[in-house]
C-alpha cells in the first residue's frame, strides 16, 4: 500500500486532555466573585473593557477577556467601582481617568491575596 503523501507520518489521536480541556486555575476569591457578581455589573464591566480595548488596544498590550476578569475581580472582591460613571465617561471619550484606573488595577492587582498593592485606590472607587 503506497502513502499518498511521502514523508508525512500518520499521528494517532491523543487520548489525554489537550491544553484547552485542562481546567482553568481560579483562586477561591475570584471563584466567589464570579458567582456573586450581579449580572448588571458584569454587563457594565464588559462594556467598559470592550470600549477601552477598542480605544487604546494598539497602545497597550491588553486583551478584553483579561481586562474584564481584572475589573470583575477588583469590583466584586476588592474595591467596588462606580461602573455606571465609568461607562458614561468612556462613552463620552474620557479615557484619561479610566486609563489611570485600568492601568493601576492591572499593575497592582494581586490575585493571590485579593488586594490592590502599594496603596493603589482607583479614582472610580465607590466610597466605602
Amino acid at each position: 500500500m503506497s502513502d499518498e503523501h511521502p514523508g508525512r507520518h500518520h499521528e494517532q489521536p491523543s487520548t489525554g486532555p489537550t491544553p484547552c480541556q485542562e481546567p482553568l486555575a481560579v483562586s477561591p476569591l475570584f471563584s466567589q466573585v464570579l458567582t456573586t457578581l450581579p449580572r448588571k455589573d458584569t454587563i457594565l464591566i464588559a462594556q467598559i473593557a470592550n470600549a477601552f480595548v477598542e480605544a487604546v488596544g494598539d497602545q497597550m498590550a491588553m486583551d478584553t477577556l483579561t481586562l474584564t476578569m481584572d475589573l470583575m475581580y477588583c469590583h466584586g472582591g476588592i474595591c467596588p467601582l462606580d461602573l455606571q460613571r465609568m461607562v458614561e465617561d468612556i462613552t463620552a471619550g474620557h479615557i484619561g481617568s479610566i486609563g489611570h484606573d485600568i492601568a493601576g488595577i492591572v499593575r497592582h492587582l494581586d490575585r493571590a491575596t485579593g488586594a490592590l498593592t502599594q496603596g493603589f485606590l482607583p479614582r472610580y472607587a465607590l466610597s466605602q
